[in-house]
């Protein structure tokens, strides 16, 4: 009974945790990932600041050039302000793509980690062999092929020079699969 209990107040705090993660939306992603961050000096480099003041007293005449006389009582305040920022150096660029790629990288190994203890460790695998199983093996077949192709050999020949133990036995097994020849 007591081991029941844990296992529903366990699911209700899960699906609290993922309920908070959905309606955080984008705010979530950015408190994440601020410990990536670079912290360049955001200081701008020039600011430039302009107060316009005019005042009237008495009338207003404008003439044909577009020029306005005033002959009582006009005030006119106006106020602009320019900023230029400073330009990040090649260093500076080159450090908060490093810390971007860090940040990435640790987010992904944490939700891995966390997907294969929650016993979704398929999900990871599937992609892992997906990007670094598939690749490899498609290297070593191109590069196999291309061989033969530019020297003129035996296609057969060439693979076999091309391809490691791993990938052959992929490739056997993908033909008995497939039922290819």
């Amino acid at each position: 009974m007591d081991e029941t209990i844990k296992g529903e107040s366990m699911q209700k705090l899960i699906l609290v945790l993922i309920s908070c993660f959905l309606l955080s939306g984008c705010s979530l992603l950015k408190i994440a990932s601020a410990p990536f961050k670079s912290n360049v000096s955001t200081t701008p480099q020039q600011i430039t600041k302009n107060t316009k003041q005019m005042r009237c007293k008495g009338e207003i005449e404008v003439k044909d050039n577009g020029s306005v006389y005033c002959s009582d009582g006009f005030y006119l305040t106006e106020s602009s302000s320019d900023q230029r920022d400073r330009k990040l150096s090649i260093r500076e660029k080159i450090g908060q793509w490093i810390m971007g790629a860090t940040g990435w990288i640790f987010w992904g190994v944490l939700i891995s980690l966390i997907l294969t203890a929650t016993g979704f460790g398929w999900v990871v695998s599937a992609i892992f062999q997906g990007v670094f199983g598939l690749g490899r093996i498609l290297r070593q077949v191109i590069t196999g092929v291309q061989k033969a192709k530019n020297n003129g050999g035996d296609l057969v020949t060439a693979l076999n020079a091309s391809t490691d133990e791993d990938v052959k036995k992929f490739i056997a097994q993908f033909k008995l699969n497939n039922n290819i020849k």
